[in-house]
């Protein structure tokens, strides 16, 4: 499986605008849900920990990015004008980017690798299982990823299994 992560991190970052590539590291390193990860707002760039207020759940949520995604984060905003959304929208600048673009450019994107399609909730999963493996605690788990019940949460880590 991190073969293929590599593989279509690598290609996001060099065939797709770098924005891709952040959006995809931001969902691996955190399981945000793509809608809260396209939302999230051009000053987060420079803060940690960031606290956000989940588009879905409406419960708040606080997350310390790792050094390294902070810096690769403000490695790609430090040419940039502040501005409302971090992922802003090429056609109006208004907007942020939508989660159907992102889903669009993903299904491309692995296709172009010949591998299985990447659905943008795919990520979440990801990071619940890379988060299982590392520290085998499925009530914290359950408790970052807001989930009400143990049985969505046991879903995201063995669901692959079933």
């Amino acid at each position: 499986m991190d073969k293929n992560i590599s593989k279509m991190r690598e290609h996001l970052y060099k065939a797709y605008k770098r924005r891709y590539g952040l959006i995809f590291d931001i969902g691996i390193e955190t399981g945000l849900r793509i809608s809260n990860i396209v939302s999230l707002p051009w000053s987060i760039a420079f803060e940690s920990p960031w606290v956000i207020r989940e588009v879905k759940t409406d419960k708040q949520r606080v997350i310390y990015p790792s050094p390294g995604l902070l810096q690769a984060i403000q490695k790609s905003e430090s040419e940039a004008l502040e501005r409302r959304w971090l992922f802003e929208s090429i056609r109006d600048k208004n907007k942020h980017v939508s989660r159907i673009q992102v889903y669009r450019v993903f299904n491309n994107a692995s296709k172009a690798l010949g591998l299985p399609p990447v659905a943008t909730h795919s990520l979440r999963k990801t990071f619940a299982v890379r988060y299982f493996e590392a520290h085998r605690d499925l009530l914290r788990l359950q408790e970052i990823l807001n989930h009400k019940y143990l049985s969505t949460t046991l879903l995201y880590v063995f669901g692959h299994l079933a």
